[in-house]
């Protein structure tokens, strides 16, 4: 039986979110419209909170020292450009970052990172936690979220209609992947190649995503490229097209798929893919009604989760204070009973 969850998230965060990944004391921002960059050079505990960022030509937060904490939560990233990484920048850093419950609409980057680039030099934190990014990107540069080394996870997110070169959902290389979990990466459009990168030969482990309907222009590649040892648990991978192929994996990546729903997977080189248990294969798509999640609204009296249409509700449109911004946030997952 199929069974389709919505998980809402509060319109506030908690007021001790900040020790939810960190401890002691901040210097906190709230509720900044006006600055287009953020300063830390004489801060090494940061939060920005409820903060808004329109139309910025440079990386907002560009970090530039070590051993610090860097953390957003309930920030809105606008048509915001940059080289590299127009929400976040840091660049082989001994640091910690975390970008929680944020929404990035219409942002891209010149070279790549179309929303955040995070380099780390040490195993801080390096986490995507309950946020969305809806239409960023462009056709010539690659990766929404370039993320490298660090204790990484990716939880609760949406990534929907973002474009790029290729890895255009994301391009991660850790030797601590805790997880990618609750999280929809759907209708991504690569004019190369690969949507989701996992390199550098270490253990990744995706479960309740869902992987659907993205696209891909080359024959050369796949959906997810995979060097090391993957395992899927409790994901659908339906309707993903274009010329390539579902997997592209390295010749010493292991594949594992336990308790999913799938159309196909096809793998490049006819790489091996292992189907463990409970798994079901389907081809009509429609089947499964699938309740389309776009999660980012500022608006509650059009906050609809049972919505089934495909517009990205993620503008900033007549909001102009902290007291506009409402937070509303859920992921679609269909699971298996």
């Amino acid at each position: 039986m199929m069974n389709i969850f919505t998980i809402p998230h509060k319109d506030i965060a908690p007021n001790d979110v900040w020790n939810l990944y960190f401890q002691g004391e901040c210097s906190k921002i709230i509720n900044n419209t006006n600055n287009a960059t953020v300063s830390l050079s004489n801060k090494n505990e940061v939060f920005l909170f409820q903060c808004m960022f329109r139309n910025c030509l440079a990386s907002i937060i560009n970090l530039t020292k070590d051993y610090a904490h860097i953390m957003h939560s309930e920030c809105f990233f606008e048509s915001c450009s940059s080289d590299i990484g127009p929400a976040v920048r840091i660049n082989h850093n001994d640091c910690s970052i975390v970008q929680h419950r944020f929404c990035s609409h219409n942002c891209s980057a010149s070279s790549e990172a179309h929303h955040s680039f995070c380099s780390l030099r040490s195993e801080g934190l390096n986490f995507v936690d309950e946020s969305s990014a809806c239409g960023c990107g462009n056709s010539r540069s690659p990766i929404l979220f370039w993320n490298n080394l660090g204790f990484m996870r990716f939880s609760s997110t949406n990534i929907s209609k973002n474009i790029g070169s290729q890895d255009v959902a994301l391009f991660a290389v850790s030797k601590k992947f805790e997880k990618l979990n609750y999280t929809t990466i759907e209708s991504n459009n690569a004019s190369d190649t690969k949507i989701i990168c996992l390199s550098n030969g270490q253990k990744y482990q995706n479960e309740n995503c869902n992987i659907l309907k993205n696209y891909q222009e080359s024959s050369s590649g796949g959906v997810i490229f995979i060097f090391g040892q993957l395992t899927l648990n409790n994901c659908s991978i339906f309707g993903d097209l274009g010329q390539g192929k579902i997997f592209y994996c390295d010749d010493f990546a292991y594949v594992v798929i336990n308790n999913s729903f799938y159309d196909n997977l096809t793998s490049f080189w006819n790489h091996p893919i292992n189907i463990a248990e409970n798994n079901l294969q389907t081809s009509n798509y429609s089947d499964f009604n699938y309740n389309y999640g776009y999660l980012c609204d500022l608006y509650s009296n059009k906050f609809n989760p049972n919505q089934k249409d495909n517009n990205i509700k993620c503008s900033m449109i007549g909001c102009s204070s902290r007291t506009d911004f409402i937070g509303k946030l859920f992921v679609v997952l269909i699971i298996k009973r």
